[in-house]
C-alpha cells in the first residue's frame, strides 16, 4: 500500500498535468500528483545538469554547493531525497529489496513526500532566480524574472480555481443549523445528553486496513450528518487508523454472539444508545437482534430511530446461549446425523494444521454427496494480528474428471462470522454442481513476511443442516462453539 500502490511518477512531478494545456497527459490517481511549476521544472533540471558537471569536474564536495546559502544546499539536499523516495526509488526498480528496508518498508502512501519537494523546489527557485539576476543584470532577465513569477502565478491560480466549488457542501439537511426541514424535525424533538452515542444500521466499519464491511450502507452519510446535529460520537468509522483490538470490538457487534461484547466495557450502563436505521437498508440476523431489542423514538423520511439500552446486548449473549444449548440438545435426541465432512487435524502436532502463510497452502478438500448450496467454515489464528485477516481464502470445485469448473476467491475477514479471542471462524456458501464433486481450499498472504498460519475445525455440511460435534471436548452447533468443558 505504499511503495508499489501510491508512489508519485517523473511526469507527475514535472509535467502539467490536469491543467488545462496539460490534460491529455494525465498519469496515475490525483494522490500521486506533484507538479512543481513549469519554472521550478527548468531550474531544477538545469541544477542537476550543473551538479553532474561540477561533479566531474571538481569532485562531489563541490558539486553538492548548489547555492551560496549553507542552509538552502542541505534543505535542497532533503527535497532531492524526499522526491527520491516519493517516486520509490529503488524499490519500484527492484520490488525484493523492499524486503531489506526494515521499518521502512511500512511507509504509507509515500507518494507524499512530493509535498515538502515541492515547497523546497519552489522556495530553492526564486532564490536561484534572483541569485542569476543579480550575476547577469541583464535587462532581458529582467524581464525573463517577470515572465517566470506571472507564469508561476498562473500555474497557481489553475491549481486552485475550481476547489471552492467542491469545498461547499450542498447537502440541504447539513446546512439546515436551525434544524426547520421536516427531515431534521427530529433533532429538537429530544435531549441528546441523556445519549451517549450513536449505533447505526446496517453497520458499517471501514477501520486498522484488515477488516472493512457495510462500505455500501445508506446510512453512512445521514449518521455522520446526525453526529454533528446530536454531537454524539458514531460506533462506526469510515477511516484507517482505528486499532485492531477496537475494530474487532466495534464488529463483534454485527457478528454471531459470543460470549461478551467488548464495547460493553466503555459504555455507561446507565446512558442509552441511539440507534439510527436508515429504511432502505438490509440487516443480517445479528443487527436485527440490536434492533429488535431498542424501542422507536422518532422517525422521518429516510431513517427511524431507537433508544437502545446497554444491558440489552447482554441480554442478546444471554438469549443467544440458551437457544444454542437448547438446539444441541434436540439435536442429540435426533438419530438421523446430517452428512457432513469434518476435519479436526488430531493426527497433527497439536492437533492443528500449521502451513507457511506466504505460500500457496492447500488445508482441506472433500468429496460431496449432492449438488446444491454448502457451508464451508473453519476457525484460523490470528484474527488480531496485523493482514493476518487479508490472507486469501481460495476454493476449489472439480467435476468427477478433476476438472476445475469454479475457483470463487475471498479473503478470511470477508466471511468471517465470529471472534473468540485470538481466532475467528470463517463461514461462507459453495454452490456444488454435481454429485461427487470435490471441493479444496487453499490459501495465500501475499502481504505478510512470514510465519505460519494456524487452522482448525474445518466443516463442510449442506446449507440448512444443523450439525453437532464433539471435539476435544468442545460442543460445536455448525462449527459455533455451544459448550468448551475445559
Amino acid at each position: 500500500w505504499g511503495f508499489f500502490a501510491n508512489t508519485t511518477r517523473w511526469v507527475s512531478v514535472f509535467l502539467p498535468l490536469m491543467k488545462p494545456y496539460g490534460r491529455s497527459i494525465i498519469v496515475g490517481p490525483v494522490k500521486t500528483l506533484g507538479y512543481v511549476g513549469f519554472v521550478s521544472m527548468i531550474v531544477f533540471h538545469v541544477s542537476i545538469g550543473l551538479f553532474i558537471i561540477r561533479w566531474v569536474k571538481k569532485g562531489f564536495r563541490e558539486a553538492i554547493v548548489v547555492t551560496d546559502k549553507f542552509v538552502l544546499n542541505v534543505i535542497f539536499l532533503g527535497g532531492v531525497l524526499c522526491l527520491i523516495t516519493a517516486l520509490g526509488y529503488p524499490f519500484t526498480w527492484r520490488p525484493s529489496l523492499l524486503n531489506y528496508a526494515g521499518p521502512f518498508r511500512q511507509f504509507r502512501a509515500i507518494g507524499r513526500f512530493v509535498i515538502p519537494f515541492f515547497y523546497i523546489m519552489n522556495l530553492y527557485t526564486l532564490y536561484i532566480l534572483w541569485q542569476w539576476y543579480r550575476t547577469i543584470g541583464k535587462r532581458w532577465f529582467h524581464d525573463f524574472l517577470i515572465i517566470a513569477l506571472l507564469l508561476n502565478a498562473l500555474e497557481g491560480y489553475f491549481t486552485v480555481r475550481d476547489l471552492p466549488a467542491s469545498y461547499y457542501n450542498k447537502i440541504e439537511t447539513l446546512n439546515d443549523r436551525e434544524n426547520l426541514l421536516p427531515e431534521d424535525a427530529w433533532v429538537n424533538r429530544h435531549d441528546w445528553t441523556a445519549y451517549q452515542a450513536i449505533l447505526p444500521m446496517p453497520y458499517y466499519h471501514i477501520g486498522s486496513e484488515n477488516y472493512w464491511t457495510g462500505d455500501g450502507s445508506p446510512v453512512i452519510e445521514a449518521s455522520y450528518i446526525a453526529s454533528l446535529k446530536t454531537g454524539l460520537p458514531l460506533n462506526s468509522v469510515m477511516l484507517s487508523r482505528t486499532s485492531i483490538s477496537q475494530t474487532l470490538a466495534s464488529l463483534d457487534l454485527i457478528w454471531d454472539p459470543d460470549t461478551c461484547y467488548p464495547v460493553l466495557e466503555s459504555y455507561d450502563p446507565l446512558m442509552p444508545i441511539l440507534v439510527i436505521r436508515h429504511r432502505e437498508g438490509i440487516l443480517n440476523e445479528n443487527e436485527d437482534r440490536i434492533v429488535g431489542k431498542s424501542v422507536p423514538i422518532d422517525s422521518n423520511r429516510t431513517l427511524l430511530f431507537y433508544r437502545l439500552v446497554p444491558d440489552s446486548l447482554q441480554e442478546i449473549l444471554l438469549e443467544h446461549r440458551e437457544k444454542m444449548a437448547r438446539e444441541a440438545e434436540l439435536i442429540k435426541k435426533d438419530t438421523l446425523v446430517p452428512w457432513h465432512y469434518f476435519e479436526s487435524f488430531d493426527s497433527l502436532e497439536n492437533g492443528e494444521f500449521s502451513g507457511k502463510v506466504k505460500e500457496y497452502t492447500e488445508f482441506a478438500g472433500c468429496r460431496l454427496p449432492d449438488s446444491g448450496r454448502y457451508t464451508v467454515s473453519f476457525w484460523y489464528e490470528g484474527a488480531g494480528r496485523d493482514l493476518w485477516p487479508r490472507t486469501n481464502l481460495f476454493i476449489s470445485l472439480f467435476d468427477s474428471g478433476m476438472t476445475c469448473y469454479a475457483y470463487p476467491q475471498t479473503d478470511f475477514f470477508r466471511v468471517t462470522v465470529q471472534h473468540l479471542g485470538s481466532r475467528a471462524l470463517v463461514s461462507l456458501p459453495v454452490e456444488v454442481h454435481n454429485a461427487g464433486d470435490y471441493l479444496k481450499l487453499d490459501y495465500i498472504n501475499h502481504l505478510l513476511t512470514g510465519g505460519n498460519m494456524i487452522i482448525d475445525r474445518v466443516l463442510v455440511h449442506a446449507e440448512g443442516d444443523r450439525v453437532l460435534i464433539e471435539d476435544e471436548g468442545v460442543l460445536l452447533l455448525n462449527n459455533e462453539i455451544v459448550h468448551d468443558m475445559h
